[in-house]
């Protein structure tokens, strides 16, 4: 299945830099997907997905996280999630990916057993940007701030005392 048009956050799939997922001992490749769409997010919850309501300065947004395991169950590697640009040549640089890239999104369903219970999941199969939006970086940990002028306390009358 293909969702068109989402919106990309938190977008982590660089072959060579995993992330270490929630439980922080498990590498995968993952991003977060929103849509402000409702008819999208109908079509969502009919094949089985559970989005996310959430809101932010522009109103109510619909999300769903995915994921692909970096290795499989026997420890061999997966092949990285490929990602294409809108003229489905390989984006070199995965880690351009910014918050609010439009992109299509392929995924592949598969049913699981857990505890007894059952459902319907979904992997991250592959992205096909439509509008990047690129990331700028975090910036210098420190950027924002001003040096400031701290003068030396005058009233000590032991400087011993400093220690």
């Amino acid at each position: 299945m293909i969702l068109k048009n989402v919106e990309l956050y938190w977008t982590k799939v660089d072959p060579s830099n995993h992330d270490m997922g929630f439980s922080g001992d498990k590498p995968q490749w993952n991003t977060q997907i929103r849509t402000r769409n409702k008819d999208a997010v109908s079509a969502w919850k009919e094949v089985g997905m559970n989005p996310k309501v959430e809101e932010d300065d522009d109103g109510i947004f619909y999300r769903i996280s995915v994921h692909k395991d970096a290795f499989n169950k026997q420890g061999q590697p997966n092949k990285p999630v490929p990602v294409v640009g809108p003229d489905l040549m390989p984006l070199e640089d995965v880690s351009v990916i910014g918050n609010g890239t439009v992109a299509n999104v392929k995924l592949r369903s598969f049913e699981w057993t857990f505890k007894s219970k059952t459902g319907i999941g979904f992997r991250l199969d592959a992205i096909q940007i439509v509008n990047l939006v690129e990331y700028a970086g975090g910036g210098d940990a420190v950027d924002g701030f001003e040096a400031i002028q701290v003068d030396a306390p005058t009233n000590l009358e032991d400087e011993d005392d400093l220690y």
